[in-house]
């Protein structure tokens, strides 16, 4: 009989619960993901259809309703307290109790005050995630939240019901379910997911998490729940909070054992032991798994498994006495960034590679870290003099995960990607949708060359019989091929040389090599000498050339394997035009590809020499292969080394004439349609081809010409701007598009946009005079800007192409300065980004309402008055302490970024709004704090979040409308910063008054509206690094 809704409702509930505990909790996967996933769609369907049956435990509940801001704050009824931590002493020798002095000491007060030997803990990893509190009612998850204070954390319930590890209802133990239970524990990011999520990151050039515990908290605290659905989160239980209705049992690792039970997941190296040895024995084993494990940890934590023991000791400050974290040495750690240099892999790709001050990272010293690539550089904006916090965990590559801006030393300059390949100074080039960029040196490059030997000999290319992967190594790494075509110059002996070589471990192995051959080898005795000094260059191929000789009928060697290669090798001479190609190792060049040039182009002469725009006629090469191509035999590193192939003999069977239809392939219409050109398609390209027939013809005619042939206005502008390439401005946006093309990697319909940004600002700036660059200004910025979006038609994207453009420029040289500070970084329309700021009597205005409120005028006066006057930051407004005041010195201790401190003046007027605050309105706070509420218990601001509802108060009351809708904390220091450069102040005053660390920051804050950019249109210094 069919089973009504509700009941099938109620079996997938309890299917898709035990898949989840399955999965989570056991490790044991139950059905497949597919499974999984049926029955959840069927779920989902019956509870649209039966809209009575859905209840808030549901598993179809994990994404909820999406927080309109931030997160609630949740008191916890018994507080999330911190533990204290042990750490090992180095220096401590071979006792125990010396190097682990902290955890015998906490050993010892434990069994003082019980006055009992060697008492029993409960042990576990401490794992690196982030601390929440789960709390069930009846048996249903109802609240979770983080630990925050301590005493209070954040509501992110909603959040937690899409980490699938975390159980909706607790699991049917027999027994009714507790009235109330609340489960502390871990949500972590494993180990393996976390690495998973990073290489995707990789490939879309994405943004990578920082490490796995960053990875948990960042997910967790998504204002969007479905964001942290696609997190790959997972949860571990480690104690209890509050408790209703339910008789816990008498010790923690019972009470671990009953949450099990429940359906809560607890790590699976949870264990006890007993006394100060068998912490120490659970520290050391733990510790050879840390590396292992799937989580990370980083320490174990010891906790007195009885609770009247526990009950006993109590707490002291904010600890639990009976409690301790003892800490592994830290696997990330901070450090010196000395250079960044390029490494070139075997297959060509460029790794910039952190040269480091050696550093203690998880107990390794650290001297090089990888960077990923040029785009993970970027988003870091690691420089050579950073501070840098490295990451090493298990036998994982250390990483750079993150920059301390705060210890950046002055003068440091963004890194770029060098152009040429620090081994061959071949061109290294970005590939379009690729992260990585690659030397183009293929057959010279010294770091390629292994790779390129054994493609070049592999089956499918030359098929070279008998020489495998081994003897390919080997001919390389003893310097016998330095190139491929060093290969066709082999002979016997150098085989034996090398076949020596591989078989001999030290110098003196050479030796008995030599005598063992009955005198096919042999070495003269100054050479003997020499080789009992185990020089390093014996393995050498130069060395073994000129001291050991081959004589293969004077004694016994083994010659028959080097007579077949060398052989095979000869044999490889004679080939076919694709084989050859092929085995090139052309990036993009695979064998299909190579018989499609072949077929149409016929001799290799003629490929060579085809540009890529040609080569792009041909069927299925596109402009990436072909670029590919064009760009091989240009390097005039590959150019010898083909040149040194045909020179040794090598001749191709199939050479011949170019395919007949070629002509058709390379007709004009043909050519145009291959073009990057927008606005010239299929249709626009065969009228210009019917009415020019000639590439010359076209040449020689005009846009309006063109326009006549059928080709739109905008097509005639844009192929105009393509052909032109007859002055110093072509060659300009030329250069400017290989760089794009190379360094960016960008796509090409982004640069065609930056090309076409590019060339309207030269035209708006120049027109037909003279482009003398060294003559740009930011008023010429900002002029275009204005220009382009005053237009009918608004390109929201024009700030981007055209900062991209003067960017490059100054890296180039050929600007005084990098006029891209003048553009505002927003992804909103220009226009609506202006920064925001007020006139002088709106900032009065603002001020002396505060100041007039009889409910809290003078608090509320003083804190923007500091702001006006000093150009303090909200948070560092409401981070002074009652000790930062100097009354006597007239002098002000201000909390700014990092440990970075300053001392500033204060003026009669601020100190006058300090004293009045003090005098008329702080209550009896015990706090040090210098600014707190009016209410008791009188607590310190937790955000500048009070300064934006002060300043929109007084804004409403005195009608004051600053140039955006956007009311922020920094209005008043833009406004400083307005009226101190109207005054005539220079941009280095003005960053010193607001203690900006570079002056990119300062223009930011001093670019104000259209007018007042053009009043400080000047030569503006060059960022020295981020505010």
């Amino acid at each position: 009989m069919a089973k009504s809704p509700s009941e099938r409702v109620d079996e997938l509930r309890r299917l898709i619960e035990d898949a989840n505990h399955r999965y989570y909790v056991l490790d044991d996967a139950s059905i497949p993901d597919a499974e999984y996933d049926a029955l959840m769609r069927e779920l989902e369907a019956l509870e649209a259809a039966h809209p009575d049956l859905v209840t808030a435990d549901s598993p179809t509940r994990t994404v909820g309703a999406r927080p309109d801001s931030g997160f609630a704050e949740v008191r916890h009824a018994i507080p999330m307290l911190s533990l204290a931590n042990a750490f090992e002493d180095p220096d401590g020798g071979d006792d125990d109790r010396t190097r682990y002095r902290e955890v015998a000491e906490f050993e010892r007060r434990i069994e003082d005050r019980l006055g009992t030997r060697a008492p029993r803990f409960s042990v576990e990893p401490k794992l690196d995630g982030l601390a929440i509190s789960l709390r069930y009612e009846d048996g249903v998850f109802v609240q979770g939240a983080t630990r925050g204070d301590g005493a209070t954390g954040e509501d992110v319930t909603a959040n937690l019901r899409q980490v699938r590890a975390v159980p909706l209802r607790l699991r049917d133990t027999g027994a009714p379910p507790p009235a109330v239970l609340e489960v502390r524990g871990e949500v972590y990011m494993p180990r393996e997911a976390f690495e998973a999520w990073n290489a995707r990151a990789l490939e879309r050039n994405e943004r990578l998490l920082a490490n796995p515990r960053n990875g948990a908290a960042g997910s967790l605290r998504q204002l969007d729940p479905a964001v942290t659905r696609r997190r790959p989160l997972a949860f571990f239980a480690y104690g209890v909070g509050a408790v209703e209705g339910l008789d816990l049992p008498e010790t923690h690792s019972e009470t671990l054992a009953l949450l099990r039970g429940y359906g809560f997941p607890v790590a699976a190296e949870v264990d006890t032991a007993t006394g100060f040895d068998g912490l120490i024995a659970y520290y050391r084993r733990i510790g050879t798994l840390r590396d292992s494990l799937p989580y990370d940890i980083d320490g174990v934590v010891y906790k007195l498994d009885r609770y009247d023991q526990q009950r006993t000791l109590g707490f002291v400050s904010r600890a639990p006495r009976w409690a301790l974290a003892h800490k592994y040495p830290a696997q990330e750690q901070a450090t010196q960034l000395r250079a960044i240099e390029i490494q070139i892999g075997r297959t060509g790709a460029a790794t910039p590679v952190a040269r480091l001050e050696p550093v203690q990272v998880a107990g390794v010293t650290v001297t090089n870290a990888t960077l990923h690539n040029a785009d993970q550089i970027a988003r870091l904006d690691v420089r050579e003099g950073d501070t840098v916090i490295v990451r090493r965990a298990g036998d994982v590559i250390p990483e750079i995960v993150r920059v301390i801006d705060e210890r950046r030393p002055p003068g440091t300059t963004p890194w770029a990607m060098p152009d040429a390949c620090p081994v061959c100074g071949s061109d290294l080039v970005r590939e379009e949708g690729e992260a990585a960029f690659r030397c183009t040196g293929g057959l010279t490059c010294g770091a390629q060359r292994r790779e390129a030997l054994r493609h070049f000999a592999s089956r499918r290319a030359m098929d070279i019989e008998g020489l495998g992967e081994k003897q390919a190594d080997a001919l390389v790494e003893y310097g016998f091929v330095e190139s491929i075509a060093d290969l066709y110059a082999l002979d016997v002996a150098d085989l034996v040389r090398m076949k020596v070589a591989m078989d001999a471990a030290t110098a003196a192995d050479l030796l008995r090599i030599v005598d063992d051959s009955r005198g096919a080898l042999s070495i003269d005795e100054a050479t003997r000498t020499g080789l009992a000094q185990e020089p390093p260059q014996w393995r050498r191929a130069e060395f073994l050339r000129a001291h050991l000789a081959v004589d293969a009928s004077a004694g016994r060697v083994a010659t028959r394997w080097a007579e077949n290669l060398v052989a095979g090798i000869d044999a490889s001479r004679r080939t076919t035009l694709p084989r050859f190609l092929f085995a090139l190792g052309i990036p993009h060049l695979g064998e299909t590809t190579a018989k499609t040039l072949a077929q149409w182009l016929g001799s290799l002469g003629f490929i060579r020499s085809t540009p890529a725009l040609l080569l792009q006629a041909l069927p299925d090469i596109g402009a990436e292969v072909a670029r590919s191509i064009a760009t091989f035999f240009e390097q005039p590193g590959n150019i010898a080394v083909v040149d040194a192939l045909l020179a040794a003999g090598i001749t191709f069977e199939d050479e011949g004439l170019p395919d007949a239809g070629l002509h058709e392939r390379l007709d004009l219409a043909h050519l145009l349609s291959t073009l990057a050109v927008n606005k010239l398609g299929g249709k626009s390209a065969e009228r210009l081809g019917q009415t020019y027939q000639t590439l010359g013809a076209l040449l020689r005619a005009n846009p309006s010409g063109w326009t006549g042939a059928g080709l739109s206005a905008a097509g005639a502008e844009n192929l105009q701007a393509y052909l032109a390439d007859d002055d110093a401005r072509a060659a300009l946006l030329a250069e400017f598009e290989s760089y794009l093309v190379k360094q960016r990697g960008l796509s090409p319909r982004t640069i065609y946009h930056t090309l076409r940004f590019a060339n309207r600002f030269l035209d708006h700036r120049f027109g037909a005079a003279t482009m003398n660059l060294l003559d740009l200004r930011p008023a010429d910025v900002i002029g275009f800007i204005e220009h382009v979006l005053a237009t009918a038609r608004r390109d929201k994207t024009v700030a981007t192409h055209v900062r991209t453009f003067l960017q490059y420029l100054f890296a180039r040289g050929l600007t005084a300065t990098n006029l891209a500070l003048s553009i505002p970084k927003a992804a909103h329309r220009w226009g609506a980004r202006l920064p925001r700021h007020l006139s002088p009597e709106g900032v009065e205005a603002v001020l002396a309402c505060a100041r007039d409120n009889p409910r809290c005028g003078a608090r509320d006066y003083a804190m923007l008055l500091l702001m006006a006057r000093l150009g303090l930051r909200a948070f560092e407004v409401i981070a002074i302490q009652l000790g930062d005041i100097d009354w006597r010195a007239g002098e002000l201790t201000v909390r700014g970024k990092g440990q970075l401190h300053d001392r500033l003046p204060i003026t009669p007027e601020v100190g006058g709004a300090l004293s009045r605050y003090l005098q008329e309105e702080r209550g009896p706070a015990t706090s040090r704090t210098l600014f707190v509420a009016h209410r008791k218990p009188y607590r310190p601001f937790k955000d500048g979040q009070i300064v934006n509802a002060i300043l929109k108060e007084a804004l409403k009351a005195t009608g004051q409308k600053p140039v955006t809708p956007y009311v922020g904390s920094h209005l008043l220091r833009h406004s400083l910063a307005t009226q101190l450069v109207n005054a005539g102040a220079s941009l280095d005053e003005v960053g010193d008054v607001l203690r900006h660390r570079s002056r990119s920051s300062t223009m930011i804050y001093a670019r104000l509206d259209i007018d007042g950019l053009r009043s400080v249109a000047m030569p503006w210094p060059v960022a020295g690094g981020a505010q």
